[in-house]
């Protein structure tokens, strides 16, 4: 069986984001409008619905790499909340909205992921901020360090990549409670 959210990118041109599940015998597929997918707020329901889901605000202006990466953290039991540009993630934390875990792009148009990074630093938002980016190295990726970034990783994420985020997160929540 084949899953996959078809994005509408333009005018009579899509893309296809699919999951393949060995077995099954099912073929499905969802669309979902560009606009649509850059205000939802996904929830996948995992095994445990007793436990806390961390949330994930996915900032990145591409609507298709937003849905790879909330198609990512969902499968890994997590919420997610998207936004397309840097000022809208800092506008969501000025209305009280709270994350466990910032995955940020760098170039962005309106507010760039380094100047929202210092702006959220600024506004004493402690969040684990993580850039994911095409440009991981060099004076780019320096100057979102300097900004405030936990952590940097090339675009796009994969699973093991989520997990190891998880894991982090969930590290740091218990280190909190002792």
């Amino acid at each position: 069986m084949v899953l996959g959210e078809e994005i509408v990118t333009g005018r009579g041109s899509s893309t296809t984001v699919a999951d393949h599940i060995d077995g099954a015998k099912d073929d499905s597929s969802t669309t979902v409008e560009a606009e649509e997918i850059s205000e939802s707020t996904i929830t996948d329901h995992g095994d445990d619905e007793d436990q806390k889901k961390l949330s994930v605000l996915i900032v990145d202006d591409s609507s298709l790499i937003r849905l790879l990466h909330m198609t990512m953290v969902t499968r890994a039991g997590m919420e997610a909340q998207l936004a397309e540009d840097g000022k809208k993630a800092v506008d969501l934390h000025r209305s009280r909205a709270s994350f466990d875990l910032i995955l940020m792009d760098m170039e962005m148009p309106v507010m760039n992921g380094v100047e929202a990074t210092r702006e959220l630093r600024a506004m004493g938002v402690e969040t684990m901020i993580v850039g994911v980016t095409s440009n991981s190295e060099g004076p780019e990726r320096q100057a979102f360090v300097e900004a405030g970034l936990n952590d940097c990783y090339t675009k796009p994420l994969n699973d093991d990549k989520v997990a190891a985020l998880v894991q982090a997160i969930k590290e740091t929540n218990i280190q909190k409670t002792i």
